[in-house]
């Protein structure tokens, strides 16, 4: 879709915005999209004239899904705003106010990844679809309930459904039921051993394919590409992520990992001859009772309440930046380098894979969620390594936690609430140094895996491995650690 048909589209579909507010969307998606790339070649070191002419043509058609994508989010944030704004103090107000869920905050993040260039692309979703079921446009979602014939279907976990006698439950997003499983299996559909049951309405998450439902969060396949990656879900991802998402939980509180949690996945479900179009996996939901729980990715975006930095809204009510910044640095080190050294498994855990539950303004617990990405030393726990996610190397461990909870996580916490006027950035990295330095204390990590001795960081290659469709390995880059404490 070019720009001429995207602003048509978007008159149509957004008729409360003028065609001004359309045009400086467009704008400012398509700027942010250049400067994002250009600044994933300048630190990748890639030269896009020497690229091969197949992957530059890729490359182009997925900055224009991007960008057409994000100019209708910016679109959805002006509706949003112009309904909402003021009308609260703060969007923790209204969630209350309101009686909204978790799902209001997934819902938030309008600008999407932080780094990738192609943030916002849905390879395979025409506009409209686009605006049905990814998150920012909030648009209720139907899971289909697929019950397949028992001798066709594989599971791990306790299901929270009823079982029929000769039949399994595999739940299929409405997209992927329409577009992949009537067409790949409708032999088996007139035959009878795939069956549709009933739709269960579901509000999609930060991952527009997870889906938020009375009873728990629903991991769906969606044969569409979102940013990198076609999202399917693997038979491998369903076992190890019960497994080691019941382990860690444990850990935490036989170890006394006060105010540390795992959204642990409770059941999956495959296609017996393991497609992973044809897979769902259950996660609990976590509780609200006790504080709000926000993906830590909302954080970094604009509160349509309050049109600024969603963040701010807790920090004005807690009162202390500072404090709230020590407090969510304790948790998030504590879940994930404490846990990498003392039992040599590394959450990927960036801002879309961590929720901190605040009350009163104060992060008071993290909860982690997804293990497709960790990595975790061989022979620690059977678990299927068809992933890849074994490895015999302690520095593969801090590579994951360097790039997911370091550099996309709290630098980018700590960037956005120094350029908010919040706090400091020295002062957010004098508290990352000290809360390290507690734990360090406390587990006396080999240099290989100690943050405060290592000066370099090692951070995904996004484009790179963009580029490079081929590649199974991840690529990383060298950036400069900012608490590196060298020994004198």
């Amino acid at each position: 879709m070019n720009h001429k048909q995207l602003i048509h589209f978007a008159t149509i579909h957004f008729p409360d915005l003028s065609l001004e507010d359309i045009e400086e969307s467009l704008e400012r998606a398509d700027f942010r999209t250049k400067k994002m790339l250009n600044h994933a070649c300048t630190n990748e070191a890639i030269d896009l004239t020497q690229v091969e002419p197949e992957a530059l043509k890729r490359l182009e058609e997925e900055m224009a899904d991007s960008t057409a994508n994000l100019t209708l989010s910016y679109l959805q944030y002006k509706r949003d705003y112009a309904r909402f704004g003021k009308t609260y103090k703060s969007i923790g107000e209204y969630y209350a106010a309101e009686g909204k869920d978790a799902s209001l905050f997934e819902q938030c993040c309008y600008e999407g990844h932080p780094f990738h260039p192609m943030s916002k692309t849905k390879m395979g979703f025409t506009p409209d679809k686009v605006m049905k079921f990814a998150p920012e446009f909030k648009q209720p979602v139907d899971v289909m309930e697929i019950h397949v014939h028992s001798s066709l279907v594989g599971e791990k976990g306790e299901a929270t459904h009823g079982e029929q006698s000769d039949y399994r439950v595999i739940y299929v997003h409405e997209w992927q039921w329409a577009h992949v499983i009537m067409a790949k299996y409708h032999d088996l559909i007139d035959e009878g051993l795939i069956k549709l049951g009933a739709k269960v309405t579901a509000a999609p998450l930060l991952s527009f394919r997870s889906l938020l439902a009375p009873e728990a969060v629903i991991k769906t396949a969606v044969s569409v590409q979102a940013t990198s990656a076609v999202r399917n879900v693997s038979r491998a991802s369903i076992e190890n992520g019960i497994t080691l998402s019941r382990y860690v939980d444990e850990y935490y509180r036989q170890h006394h990992y006060t105010g540390c949690y795992i959204q642990k996945d409770i059941y999956g479900s495959w296609f017996h001859n393991n497609d992973p179009q044809f897979a769902c996996l259950m996660r609990e939901r976590i509780p609200e009772d006790q504080g709000i729980p926000i993906v830590a990715a909302s954080f970094i975006n604009q509160s349509f309440i309050t049109g600024e930095l969603l963040m701010k809204d807790f920090i004005d009510e807690l009162g202390c930046s500072e404090r709230f910044i020590r407090r969510y640095t304790e948790l998030l080190m504590t879940a994930t380098y404490q846990l990498m050294v003392e039992t040599g498994i590394s959450l990927e855990a960036h801002m879309q894979n961590t929720v901190i539950v605040i009350e009163k303004g104060l992060p008071n617990a993290v909860y982690i969620r997804d293990f497709g990405g960790i990595r975790i030393l061989a022979e620690t726990l059977p678990l299927n390594n068809d992933t890849g996610i074994e490895t015999k190397h302690q520095k593969d461990l801090f590579n994951v936690m360097s790039h997911a909870v370091i550099y996309n996580h709290l630098l980018q916490i700590y960037r956005h609430a120094d350029e908010a006027g919040l706090i400091n950035y020295e002062t957010c990295l004098d508290i990352l140094k000290d809360v390290a330095a507690q734990i360090n204390d406390q587990t006396q990590p080999p240099d290989e895996l100690n943050l405060l001795k290592q000066p370099e960081l090692k951070v995904k290659a996004l484009l790179s491995m963009r580029l490079k469709t081929e590649a199974h390995d991840y690529q990383f880059i060298k950036v400069y650690n900012p608490v590196y404490e060298e020994v004198r």
